[in-house]
């Protein structure tokens, strides 16, 4: 989080000093929007299961997603070259909407039974997005295109694990947490939108943007086990609340687990792409660039 505000008030701070100097071509900007997935991935799907007395019958349904779905908000700074190419530093921030995928289990056999679970994830990332930035018309409408890198940093994928579960007329609640973070990831952004200039000074604009990203993760720490309220951490080893994600490791039957150190898993990438639309404030500082 200091991260975070860290970087924003830097690009703020810069963005304004470079205006004092009246400097040519000089504009910032800032806005916010929603991405829908792109670029989905299925890692996990949705099971019902019911058994009966006389037979077993499940549904599997892809659920397909990305991480890159939800709220980004965040600013930028450039400079133009000339009337039509510039350079761009943004910096965003986002917050991810919930992806819920269920797992539920019916018995109505000889001892009826049901269980359902529910599984949740979301991301967060600050994102660092330099790009090239392509203009058109010196009138009130003023058309633009970007494109370049983006990089995510101080990523967080969070996954929440909810079931309630009934056997023999006892039912039980458990909630399990995690949150996963480290590494930084690369993709691309684009970008096509118009300005509407109020002014010489200010605009207001609206963009189509596209991103391109994965996110593969480096640690992990349970952040939450309680079964029936009560919390159960205290009484697990660190094997069980965290984890390592790594390109190889080794596992031989004969040599346990080392309990006081983490588990270790092959490294994966999340999905963080998305497409939406963003609007927000441009201004434009020193007049027009030639």
């Amino acid at each position: 989080m200091k991260t975070k505000h860290l970087i924003f008030s830097s690009i703020l701070v810069g963005a304004l000093s470079i205006s004092s100097v009246q400097a040519q071509g000089v504009y910032m900007g800032i806005g916010g929007g929603y991405g829908f997935a792109a670029g989905k991935q299925s890692f996990f799907d949705d099971y019902k299961t019911t058994v009966t007395t006389t037979s077993t019958s499940q549904t599997v349904t892809s659920h397909p997603f990305s991480l890159g779905k939800g709220i980004n908000t965040g600013l930028y700074a450039g400079y133009m070259f000339n009337k039509n190419i510039g350079a761009e530093l943004g910096i965003g921030y986002l917050i991810g909407s919930k992806n819920v995928f269920t797992d539920e289990n019916i018995n109505t056999s000889t001892f009826p039974s049901s269980s359902k679970t529910e599984m949740t994830w979301k991301g967060r990332m600050i994102r660092l997005v330099p790009t090239i930035r392509m203009t058109a018309g010196e009138k009130k409408l003023q058309p633009f295109m970007k494109a370049g890198l983006i990089m995510g940093v101080g990523g967080r994928v969070y996954d929440d694990t909810h079931t309630e579960s009934t056997s023999s007329g006892t039912s039980t609640v458990t909630d399990e947490s995690w949150e996963y973070y480290g590494g930084m990831s690369l993709g691309f952004h684009g970008a096509i939108g118009v300005n509407f200039m109020v002014n010489d000074k200010i605009g207001i604009f609206g963009e189509v943007a596209g991103n391109y990203q994965n996110f593969a993760m480096k640690k992990g720490s349970m952040t939450k086990y309680t079964v029936d309220g009560v919390d159960q951490m205290a009484s697990m080893d660190t094997y069980d609340k965290e984890i390592e994600f790594v390109d190889s490791y080794t596992y031989n039957s004969s040599s346990p687990p080392n309990v006081n150190q983490p588990d270790q898993s092959t490294k994966f990438f999340m999905p963080f792409s998305s497409i939406g639309v963003n609007l927000g404030l441009h201004i434009s500082f020193g007049g027009k660039a030639e």
